[in-house]
């Protein structure tokens, strides 16, 4: 299929289309495995809690400087062990689930010259199922890649360091970038998701794939959940 990945034609209509083109992909009705629709809350939980907990120690060993972070900048954050406590599990459990894709950014979907829209590099399950995932898996994981914009991290337009308790991040996503990102927080609060809830599992998803990134990347990743969770807890 010829066509360039959407981070390439980024703009307010493109934009648009995609989250319709998104809408009719999620509610697509397919005979769904009965074993996948069975216990979808727990497996949420499972999915979003043990996950988290389990990505969020293995960074913490491999780097334990970052368990000492207390502040963002100056500004004063909550440690990871009290946003765990903080977060409304029970809620995040309360998902939707729907025809699934996983890792739903704007690198993994292709436009061509008719405005069509191709989706790549689906995620293989969601906690075990193959068919169905949640539908606020893949809003946050679409405000993710509004928030990190991956062209600027691949040309390395972003400075982080740690100095005692504090971690210091320079990076923007850039203007185009925030005009999307108020589009869809509206989009979301139009067609009636809880925006809270999708910001929170954003920050969950910046904590997740924090420990698979090396080099400074991983700092940028966790200060961005952070910062997510504490300004959404």
């Amino acid at each position: 299929i010829k066509g360039d990945v959407l981070s390439k034609r980024k703009n307010w209509k493109n934009f648009i289309n995609f989250l319709n083109f998104c809408k009719k992909y999620w509610n697509t009705k397919l005979n769904f495995p009965d074993h996948e629709k069975k216990n979808f809350k727990s497996k949420c939980l499972t999915f979003y809690k043990n996950k988290t907990i389990i990505r969020i120690h293995k960074l913490i060993n491999k780097n334990p400087e970052i368990s000492k972070i207390e502040y963002l900048g100056n500004k004063k954050i909550r440690k990871i062990p009290e946003i765990l406590k903080k977060i409304n599990w029970k809620n995040l459990a309360e998902g939707r689930p729907v025809n699934f894709h996983g890792d739903l950014h704007f690198e993994n979907v292709l436009i061509n010259k008719s405005n069509k829209f191709y989706l790549l590099d689906y995620r293989q399950s969601f906690n075990k199922n193959y068919f169905l995932g949640d539908i606020y898996y893949d809003l946050a994981k679409i405000m993710h890649g509004i928030y990190i914009n991956h062209n600027k991290i691949f040309k390395n337009k972003f400075k982080d360091k740690i100095i005692k308790k504090k971690l210091f991040i320079n990076y923007s996503m850039g203007s185009k970038y925030r005009v999307i990102l108020k589009m869809f927080e509206n989009w979301i609060i139009k067609n009636k998701f809880d925006l809270n809830k999708v910001k929170i599992i954003t920050g969950l998803i910046f904590l997740n794939i924090a420990p698979l990134h090396h080099g400074n990347y991983k700092y940028l990743l966790f200060g961005k959940g952070v910062n997510l969770l504490n300004t959404n807890l």
